[in-house]
């Protein structure tokens, strides 16, 4: 089964998706091991997996240099979904 990758922003007030960016393979397992700490769960369990540190932000912005990403407007999710 093939897995993507997506990350979500949502606008805090109105709960819509205001951005879906795609994110690189590689990218997903560094936050494997930020989310996950020791275990191999993630990417095979899919849902919603928040970003709520900076060093997850700092990660994200290394890979998605063009994307501008900003914890007080929105809340921000990575999403490991079947393609």
């Amino acid at each position: 089964m093939a897995v993507v990758f997506l990350l979500e922003c949502y606008d805090r007030g109105t709960e819509q998706l205001v951005m879906e960016w795609e994110l690189p393979r590689a990218a997903a397992e560094e936050l494997r091991d930020l989310f996950e700490p020791g275990e191999t769960v993630f990417p095979y369990l899919f849902g919603l997996y928040p970003v709520t540190t900076d060093e997850h932000l700092a990660l994200l912005e290394r890979w998605c240099p063009e994307v501008t990403l900003d914890f007080r407007r929105w809340a921000i999710f990575v999403t490991a979904r079947s393609a």
